[in-house]
């Protein structure tokens, strides 16, 4: 009995082995577990090493990449604890490895990204260029924006190549970009988009199969360099005198203080203006008034009297004056969601924001005047800006437009859907109202006449014929409320998986002018990404590893996803053809079956039959 007791209390008491070795990685199923202190403190040492030795940025830890390197060494580990002596070294794979290896990922990765670019059937690319820094070497980027037939939006970045042609004329240009669609198998033809700036170069080169789309914030941002630093434009001047006086001077008294190394006295890091960074001005001058109360002490003798020039509250209200600009670009450089639907209420959003009050500065009215007037001439809308809009359900009224715009709307929605009707070829198309008065004609004239019905009768008995269907669809959508959340403004997409199968031609529509952005700026944002890989300690990474260092940087968790969801598709139809072959195999099994036990019956009953009269006579 004694023996029993200690049996008991020895499954009674808990376990003693230290926690440490029972940390794992929590999945859906298994609840996160505890984790000590120590290992804590451990993992913060470690990273604080890490940091320190090689010279990496604190915030290299929340990285995706840093996180996903995490989950392969604690899986590795995992499977490695029982093993007596492994070295950390035999794990980590040399750099030419790694090198080597990202060929090997990207070839598998534009593979895929090809195979999916055989399924769309209408997409947008973003083109720009730029020149990298530390080589000099010329490289053109290009986007891919699609939605699908689910309403779900995918971008990606095609490449950041390295510009080989001879020259950078508008035919060059063109023959570079088609080249690179050619890999993915791509081709421009009139129903396929292209958002580019407005230079002329870029014009001449997407004039002609392809619809070209000047970007939103291109011609915003022009609009503000010539505010702040032209004197005259299109043989006119600017006449901002006063503004640009004010800008001058706070750009060489911020060119003084970061050449002289007195930066390290402020606050606030100065910001030099870069024309080629949307609302730059803004930045500058912003940080600057921020400051501006500790520039006095520093500043020498010199530079004292561009100090004393700048007033201070004429600065606080041309920033002030410039947030809705700057709100503005944010709203218009979003990635990852239709934005096209956004420009004109937001266009007509600055042009009220220009109106001048009595209580403005006279610099003030003069640069609101100037801005307005450039916007309304220089920022161009086309018709898949009104189209975007349209589609829109909480838009589609136009109450922040221009008058008649929503008259110009109406009108281009009927015609691009008749359009879109007319052009597809299968009779399913054809519009389910078929205009037979015309063969009736002739009889139905003689008819009338001789049915014995008076004029007046004759007059009402004409029946009007019904509209097409497409305006019929047209009309109801217009007609129709939304029960949106008045609070976001970005779930369209979300609302058109829900009415497309009510309005199904305009879905169609919606589906091809959403994908277009309102800016270039994915394509604008491998400038930033460029710089971050190529830096001074890595100056001999060659063009076409950068080129695939940015794509996978851009275009890898998206096509991990990709992956996911094909797998899940075809998981569920192998399972759903292996529940048919097993429904079938019943079936045949169980006709098997019954045959065999009918012919036995039948041969039982030929055996059961009546004697005949010699088995009688017998």
């Amino acid at each position: 009995m004694s023996n029993h007791i200690k049996a008991c209390k020895k499954k009674d008491q808990p376990d003693t082995a230290p926690q440490d070795s029972h940390v794992s990685l929590s999945s859906k199923n298994d609840t996160p577990k505890r984790i000590s202190s120590k290992v804590k403190k451990l993992i913060t040492d470690a990273c604080v090493e890490f940091s320190s030795l090689d010279n990496r940025p604190f915030e290299t830890v929340k990285g995706a990449g840093f996180l996903r390197l995490m989950e392969a060494v604690f899986a590795a580990g995992q499977r490695l604890s029982a093993l007596p002596s492994v070295q950390v070294t035999d794990l980590i794979p040399d750099s030419t490895t790694i090198s080597r290896n990202i060929n090997q990922v990207y070839k598998l990765r534009t593979d895929q990204l090809i195979q999916w670019c055989k399924t769309i059937d209408s997409y947008c690319i973003t083109v720009d260029f730029w020149t990298e820094g530390h080589t000099g070497i010329h490289f053109g980027g290009i986007s891919l924006h699609h939605i699908d037939k689910n309403n779900q939006l995918h971008v990606f970045i095609l490449g950041c190549y390295p510009y080989d042609e001879s020259d950078q004329k508008a035919p060059s240009v063109r023959t570079f970009v088609e080249r690179i669609l050619d890999e993915y198998g791509l081709k421009l033809d009139d129903g396929k988009y292209v958002m580019s700036d407005n230079e002329n170069k870029m014009k001449s080169t997407f004039n002609f199969k392809c619809k070209r789309i000047g970007c939103s914030s291109h011609y915003l941002n022009k609009q503000l360099e010539h505010g702040f630093t032209s004197e005259t434009i299109d043989k006119q001047p600017v006449d901002c005198t006063e503004v640009q006086e004010l800008f001058d001077n706070i750009k060489a008294l911020i060119a003084h203080i970061r050449r002289s190394h007195k930066q390290l006295k402020l606050s606030r890091k100065l910001q030099v203006y870069s024309e080629t960074r949307f609302n730059g001005a803004f930045y500058m001058l912003n940080v600057f008034l921020v400051v501006f109360d500790e520039l006095f002490p520093i500043i020498n003798g010199s530079h004292l009297e561009n100090y004393i020039k700048i007033d201070k509250t004429f600065l606080q209200e041309v920033c002030e004056f410039l947030v809705p600009f700057d709100n503005v670009f944010q709203q218009l450089s979003v990635t990852d969601r239709p934005t096209l639907h956004r420009v004109i209420p937001l266009r007509q959003y600055l042009l009220n924001s220009c109106k001048t009050e009595p209580e403005d500065h006279s610099g003030i009215k003069k640069l609101k005047e100037f801005l307005r007037k450039r916007i309304e001439k220089c920022w161009i809308l086309e018709d898949e800006h009104y189209l975007a809009t349209i589609v829109h359900p909480r838009l589609k009224h136009f109450h922040m437009g221009a008058p008649g715009d929503k008259e110009k709307a109406v009108h281009l929605l009927k015609l691009a859907i008749q359009n879109q009707i007319t052009s597809k070829p299968t009779s399913s198309n054809l519009s389910p109202f078929p205009d037979t008065t015309a063969n009736n004609m002739p009889c139905n004239k003689y008819s009338n006449l001789s049915n014995g019905k008076s004029l007046l009768a004759q007059c009402f008995d004409q029946v009007s014929n019904p509209e097409p269907f497409h305006i019929v669809e047209c009309e109801e959508y217009l007609n129709s409320t939304t029960n949106s959340d008045e609070n976001d403004d970005d779930n369209i997409l979300e609302y058109w998986t829900k009415q497309q199968n009510r309005f199904p031609n305009i879905h169609s529509l919606a589906r091809k002018v959403l994908a277009i952005p309102a800016s270039n700026t994915e394509v604008e944002r491998l400038f930033s990404c460029s710089k971050m890989v190529v830096t001074d300690n890595r100056t001999r990474l060659d063009a076409e590893k950068l080129n695939k260092i940015i794509f996978l940087r851009k275009n890898l968790y998206s096509l991990k996803q990709l992956e996911k969801k094909e797998e899940v598709i075809q998981g569920s139809q192998k399972r759903k053809s292996m529940d048919e072959w097993k429904v079938d195999s019943e079936g045949e099994s169980e006709g098997e079956q019954r045959t065999p036990s009918i012919v036995k019956r039948h041969r039982i009953g030929d055996n059961n039959s009546a004697p005949s009269e010699d088995e009688l006579e017998e």
